[in-house]
C-alpha cells in the first residue's frame, strides 16, 4: 500500500503495483471536505477522470449505466481489493439508509394511517413491497432477507439489536 499526494494536502491509497502508473499524473481532490465525500482525479486532454477508472474492469458494464463505490466507505482508499463496480440499482443498494429515514432501518418506514411498519426494496426500477409489520425491527428483518436475495454479497443489512 502506498500514499499518492492530492492537492488541499490530502493523499489516495493505492496498491503497490499501481502506484508507479498513477504517480505520473497530477491528482487534485474535490469534493465537500469530508472524507467519504472527496474524490481524486485527474485532468488528460481537458477531461477530467476519477482515479478509478485506472484501476476497476468496467468493461462488462459498457452501455449500461454504472458507479464506481469503495466497500470502507473512504473515498480516497483506491486499492482493488476496496473498490466496487455496480450498476446504478447496486449502487443504491450498497449505499446507507437515506438521510430522513425516521424508523431507524433502510428499507423501512412508517404508515402514518396504520403505524405499522412497512418493509420495500428496489431493484432496477422494480419495488418489492415486503408487507406490513408490527414494528420496525420485523420490517427490518424482512428487508435484510430480501436485499441478500436481489443483490447477494453487496447487500445493504440492517443492524439488528436484540432484545
Amino acid at each position: 500500500m502506498k500514499k499518492i499526494p492530492l492537492t488541499q494536502g490530502k493523499f489516495a491509497i493505492v496498491d503497490d503495483e499501481d502506484f508507479l502508473f498513477l504517480n505520473r499524473f497530477l491528482w487534485r481532490v474535490s469534493g465537500k471536505g469530508k472524507k467519504n465525500n472527496l474524490i481524486a482525479s485527474t485532468c488528460i486532454s481537458s477531461k477530467v477522470i476519477n482515479m478509478y477508472y485506472f484501476l476497476v474492469d468496467y468493461k462488462s458494464f459498457l452501455g449500461k449505466p454504472f458507479e464506481v463505490t469503495h466497500k470502507n466507505k473512504d473515498w480516497l482508499d483506491y486499492r482493488k481489493e476496496n473498490l466496487i463496480v455496480l450498476t446504478r440499482s447496486g449502487m443504491r443498494q450498497f449505499n446507507l439508509k437515506r438521510k430522513d429515514n425516521t424508523s431507524g432501518y433502510k428499507g423501512v418506514w412508517i404508515h402514518k394511517g396504520t403505524g405499522k411498519a412497512v418493509a420495500e426494496i428496489h431493484k432496477e426500477n422494480k419495488k418489492y413491497h415486503l408487507g406490513y409489520f408490527e414494528t420496525p425491527k420485523l420490517a427490518a428483518i424482512a428487508y435484510n432477507k430480501k436485499a441478500l436475495e436481489l443483490f447477494g454479497k453487496y447487500a445493504y443489512q440492517n443492524k439488528i439489536e436484540n432484545d
